[in-house]
Formats: C-alpha cells, sequence, structure tokens
C-alpha cells in the first residue's frame, strides 16, 4: 500500500531504485530495519493485497524456513502443503460451483427462447 498507489510492476529494482514506488518500498525497508536492529537484507518486502500477492512464496516463505531449525522446517513445509492441497480444492470447488451457475444460466436463456412464456 506504499505510493504511487497505482503503480504496480513487480519485481522492483530496491538496489538503483529508480521509480518513485521503488524508492518508497526501499526507504520502508529502511525504516523497518532500523527499528528492529536488523540488517536490511533481513527485511523481505511483501504484497498481501488480494489479487496481488508477490514475493511471499517466493521470498518470505524460504527465508523463514531457513531461521528454523530442521525439524521444524519439515512440520511447516508439511503444513505449507497441507495448505496448497486445501488451497485448490476450495478453488475447484467454487470453479464447480461456477460452471453450475453459468449452465443454469445459459438453459434459462435458451429454455426462454425456444418456449417463450404464455401471456
Amino acid at each position: 500500500m506504499l505510493r504511487p498507489l497505482g503503480e504496480w510492476s513487480p519485481p522492483y529494482d530496491l538496489e538503483h531504485p529508480a521509480t518513485p514506488k521503488a524508492q518508497n518500498i526501499l526507504a520502508a525497508l529502511t525504516a523497518v530495519a532500523s527499528d528492529l536492529g536488523v540488517n536490511l537484507d533481513q527485511v523481505i518486502s511483501v504484497c498481501l493485497y488480494p489479487g496481488r500477492i508477490y514475493n511471499v512464496e517466493e521470498a518470505l516463505i524460504p527465508a523463514m524456513l531457513d531461521a528454523l531449525p530442521e525439524a521444524e522446517q519439515a512440520k511447516c513445509l508439511r503444513c505449507l502443503r497441507d495448505f496448497h492441497e486445501a488451497e485448490y480444492w476450495r478453488r475447484l470447488l467454487q470453479q464447480s460451483i461456477n460452471t453450475g451457475r453459468l449452465l443454469l444460466k445459459v438453459g434459462k436463456h435458451f429454455a426462454d427462447k425456444v418456449m417463450p412464456k404464455a401471456p
């Protein structure tokens, strides 16, 4: 949600930020690193806005896993796998519901054309 809000073209070059968005992202990351007392390379920019999720699975999750002991990594990976499987089935169910609605709508449309309603 950093400004300019309308600019959305990841990935951003944060080593040489040329756009206002990249400059604001770098400034935010620098502020977070300073507040937390960590190195800048330990802070990862992500977007969690619905439909624009970015850099979570590519950078954040691997960094979090790297920080965990091996046994905890295995548990987290199992949970992620289970989450992705459940998410797959949720999406499939929603797509099936939407397909059913579309088929009913199309069927009603054709039925109305073939058999007009009596006056």
